[in-house]
């Protein structure tokens, strides 16, 4: 029963501008080209990831090669979920559908409005767009991807923006929402507010989609999901949003390592101490953990996951992951 019809919602498939009919050709592959094909998605190439190569060799990962692996781990996920059993393919319906090219060209897409240096290089550009030009929401680098993609690059079929599929632009959206939207939400209990908001939501989102003026076409591609719910993210953008994290968390390690920054020594001994004493560290209150004696920067981040994603973290999930690291990275 299941066809490319089948497995996405109405109306994902809507350009914002009419197009010439193109018989035969899949649209979400179109939008992966053109994206591919845009000079953002090229001077990626010159981004660093976190490790810059001078001194590293040209070995380690810049922000072209990470949209790439992200890429392709999307896919994989995606066409995964495909083959599930029949009410998980019900509920990917239901929700709007998982469709492997939408993945990724999102994937492909996510990082376009990255500027360089990192997150410091992102706060810096805010600060200067708030304090210096007045603007209210300021610069995010997601939002400014969205914002390459509906009004800064364009190709032959457009002359503002690149005219992507509402799937596709929806797919983007990693945090639906403007900054300033927040400011005008009634309290809501910190772990209640979505990933990225932060905790004083009346100064503004911290991580938004997408700028004031690109607001009504976010709710446009948006209305095409009638299975999310406000604030959450498409089902395709959760499985391009899973994907940064586990190429990331990958590629990065192996950047460590070859940039010398990686210790045996002092590596093993943060492993260790955890599996050893973990008991005794969740005696700790938070004042008492330092992250200079080994096993505490791990409890640490335990924590950390307990609090941002308490309905998934699990606490023999952890560890065993731990034990998993210690096998593969120091004893083997």
């Amino acid at each position: 029963m299941e066809t490319r019809a089948q497995t996405h919602q109405t109306g994902g498939r809507d350009r914002a501008i009419v197009e010439r009919n193109r018989t035969g050709e899949d649209e979400f592959r179109i939008d992966i080209e053109r994206i591919r094909f845009s000079s953002y998605f090229s001077r990626l190439s010159s981004v660093t990831q976190v490790i810059p190569q001078a001194g590293s060799g040209t070995l380690v990962h810049n922000r072209l090669t990470h949209s790439l692996k992200v890429s392709a781990v999307a896919r994989s996920i995606a066409i995964s979920l495909r083959r599930s059993d029949e009410p998980t393919r019900r509920l990917i319906s239901d929700l709007g559908g998982c469709d492997p090219v939408v993945v990724q060209a999102a994937a492909a897409a996510h990082d376009l409005g990255h500027p360089p240096f990192g997150h410091l290089g992102e706060q810096e550009l805010d600060r200067v767009a708030r304090d210096t030009l007045g603007l209210p929401d300021g610069f995010e680098g997601n939002a400014q991807t969205f914002r390459i993609l509906t009004a800064l690059d364009s190709c032959d079929a457009t002359p503002r923006g690149m005219n992507l599929t509402r799937a596709v632009r929806a797919a983007v959206l990693k945090y639906p929402w403007t900054r300033n939207e927040w400011r005008s939400q009634a309290p809501v209990a910190p772990e209640l507010l979505p990933r990225g908001v932060g905790a004083n939501p009346a100064a503004g989102a911290m991580k938004y989609s997408a700028y004031d003026i690109e607001a009504e076409e976010m709710d446009d591609v948006l209305s095409v999901f009638p299975g999310i719910g406000k604030y959450q993210q498409t089902l395709e953008s959760s499985v391009m949003d899973i994907a940064d994290d586990i190429a990331y968390a990958v590629h990065d390690l192996d950047d460590f390592y070859r940039a010398g920054i990686l210790q045996y020594t002092s590596v093993s001994a943060e492993l260790r101490a955890w599996l050893d004493n973990s008991v005794r560290f969740q005696a700790l209150k938070a004042p008492e953990l330092d992250q200079r004696q080994p096993g505490h920067a791990l409890e640490i981040t335990w924590r950390h996951v307990l609090a941002k994603d308490p309905w998934i973290a699990k606490s023999e999930a952890f560890r065993a992951s731990v034990q998993r690291v210690g096998h593969d990275l120091v004893d083997g």
